[in-house]
């Protein structure tokens, strides 16, 4: 159970820790480079997006984690030619992804910076394309990262998040989630996050809608006999039976 933001990053932590450094999950396994170009891919075209869109762009990807979509950008920009102007990483666990996981690596158009959405050090009106993916429903204060995000933007930016929101008709039970989901402090509806992004974006648009069980499969009730952990197996597929991934496309 995560009960708070801080307890959620610990349990962050200790997520990917397990997968990279103990090789102790039995769930997620490491990503090859064609894993995080065919994440970033589906990313992208659930946003109705092209790699094309960003020759010459500067993007940044909020709580981008060890490897995010800017992993599977630079290796797609490489294979297809595709010269970014700039790339920003920001997490606040950047120092652990950098030093322990060490799939990002800097370079000439990549700056990797330990931040939380909530604060990121860069200018006002830098940044072509900010991304979030399934991050803004692990924030402390989703609204102040969306505010951060607008600001970051050039006038004619446009920002692309995704979240894990809960279904109308059972949100009700939206304050009990935690207590099977630990990674998520706070669970929301589609139509709380849609009004936070209206407050500063004059264009907000949901481009797609992913059942948890779309991009996991093995979390389908048929495989929960298959866990180690019984009790934790029944707790995942109750939690991801619970919600769904939005997609939403936002322009300043």
């Amino acid at each position: 159970m995560a009960k708070n933001w801080q307890e959620a990053q610990i349990n962050e932590k200790k997520f990917w820790t397990d997968i990279y450094l103990n090789n102790d999950n039995e769930i997620y396994q490491k990503v090859d480079n064609e894993a995080m170009i065919g994440f970033t891919e589906q990313v992208l075209y659930r946003h109705n997006l092209k790699i094309s869109n960003f020759y010459e762009k500067i993007i940044a990807d909020i709580g981008c984690g060890p490897f995010g979509i800017i992993k599977g950008l630079t290796l797609i920009g490489k294979k297809n030619n595709i010269n970014f102007k700039k790339i920003f990483g920001i997490d606040p666990l950047m120092k652990f992804y950098k030093e322990s996981i060490k799939i990002l690596v800097e370079n000439d158009y990549l700056n990797l910076i330990e931040a939380s959405g909530e604060k990121i050090p860069l200018e006002d009106n830098k940044i072509d394309y900010v991304f979030s993916t399934n991050v803004l429903d692990h924030c402390e204060n989703p609204k102040q990262v969306i505010s951060e995000a607008q600001r970051i933007l050039k006038e004619d930016g446009e920002f692309y998040c995704s979240v894990h929101v809960v279904y109308p008709i059972l949100s009700f039970l939206s304050p009990l989630i935690k207590y099977f989901d630990r990674n998520h402090p706070k669970h929301f509806s589609e139509a709380y996050f849609l009004d936070l992004l209206k407050l500063k974006f004059k264009n907000v648009e949901v481009t797609y809608r992913a059942k948890i069980f779309e991009d996991h499969p093995k979390f389908k009730f048929n495989n929960i006999l298959k866990s180690k952990n019984l009790f934790n197996g029944i707790k995942r597929f109750i939690s991801h039976y619970i919600i769904y991934t939005a997609y939403i496309s936002c322009k300043k």
